[in-house]
């Protein structure tokens, strides 16, 4: 009897395309999870974009929130000044930083007006110098007029629109204190609730690494800026003020803001001197200048708090310029900072913060 038992033979048909559809299934469920995900990255790129007039103004206040809010504090906690006089001394400082701000555009825009015909005179002697040289070298150039070129040039029309630029700016800078305003004084009013007291852990981990490469990136472009600047007024450089302030202004940018505000002294520089070494000196000094700063002094200050790749930096650099213009490009490395650590807290966003980190795999950050 034990030769006839009935031993069924065990099959594994039905779980492998068992396996195969939950494989397919997956796959396919993964596939419309990108989709979505692109379609709502579109979506919102168009509300950031339509909205900016708005939005600009207080991403910008919100920064200048987490620089000043040490501060406040500051005041606050350790000179136990009260409430209302804490908000007055930090709203007076913001005033002043505006007000000198637009002092500044002010004065350079009317600076340029008024040098204006000295450059074009100079202009005209440097082509008719190049001309000359050429001229003499065998190089056959047709006569050109300068000076005519020159006055074809709608000068009115440039100024015009820049001063309506610099209107423009100047009311945004109002927009952004405004909201800065609601901003301060929106915190708790007691004591015992300051804003010491946080507990979303997302908010607290946003506000130290924000405040810690805004006030550290304030440092090093003021450090960058006073070099810079004694090199530039050493050498009676025309507008070297206001050079010295778009380099502090322009170090905000990585990486292109640097080399920008390198080469924006050059032209001014090719028509004041004659002397080419002079021209040189004036690019080649201040590029070694934020060299030195950029690369040596300031990872070693700023280390890797943020944790993005540089690829990830250079393409948050173009969507917000895209998305926000030049404003877009000072905020960009701070609101991809945000987005980051946004990611390494909700649940199923380890993959993508770990990306943005340069991480191929996924784990866990310190």
């Amino acid at each position: 009897m034990g030769s006839n038992i009935f031993v069924p033979k065990i099959s594994h048909s039905v779980d492998t395309s068992y396996m195969k559809q939950e494989k397919f299934w997956m796959t396919e469920a993964r596939l419309g999870t990108w989709s979505v995900a692109v379609i709502a990255l579109v979506c919102i790129s168009f509300a950031l974009s339509y909205t900016r007039a708005i939005l600009i103004p207080f991403i910008f206040s919100l920064f200048l929130y987490f620089m000043l809010l040490p501060l406040m504090r500051h005041l606050r906690l350790k000179l136990k000044f009260p409430r209302w006089l804490a908000l007055s001394v930090t709203f007076m400082i913001v005033f002043l930083m505006i007000f000198s701000l637009a002092l500044f555009l002010t004065t350079t825009v009317k600076g340029f007006i008024d040098g204006y015909d000295d450059y074009q005179n100079k202009v005209i002697i440097v082509f008719d110098h190049l001309k000359t040289n050429l001229s003499e070298k065998g190089y056959n150039i047709e006569a050109l007029n300068i000076e005519d070129q020159l006055r074809k040039i709608p000068v009115s029309e440039i100024l015009k629109d820049t001063g309506f630029g610099v209107l423009n700016f100047i009311s945004k800078l109002f927009l952004v204190f405004i909201f800065l305003l609601f901003l301060f004084t929106g915190t708790k009013a007691k004591p015992d609730e300051d804003d010491d007291t946080v507990t979303n852990e997302l908010m607290i981990e946003i506000d130290r690494k924000v405040r810690q490469y805004l006030i550290t990136k304030l440092a090093i472009s003021t450090l960058t800026a006073v070099v810079v600047g004694v090199f530039l007024f050493g050498m009676d450089l025309d507008f070297a003020f206001a050079f010295t302030v778009l380099v502090f202004v322009l170090n905000f940018i990585p990486t292109v803001g640097s080399i920008i505000a390198t080469l924006l002294p050059l032209p001014v520089a090719l028509i004041q001197f004659e002397n080419p070494s002079h021209v040189i000196a004036v690019v080649a000094i201040p590029t070694v200048m934020q060299f030195l700063i950029g690369s040596v002094m300031e990872p070693k200050l700023l280390g890797d708090s943020l944790k993005l790749h540089p690829v990830v930096i250079l393409m948050s650099l173009m969507f917000w310029t895209l998305i926000w213009g030049i404003p877009g490009a000072f905020i960009a490395v701070p609101i991809t900072a945000v987005v980051k650590i946004i990611f390494e807290k909700i649940e199923g966003g380890h993959a993508i913060s770990n990306l943005m980190a340069g991480y191929l795999q996924d784990q866990k950050e310190d």
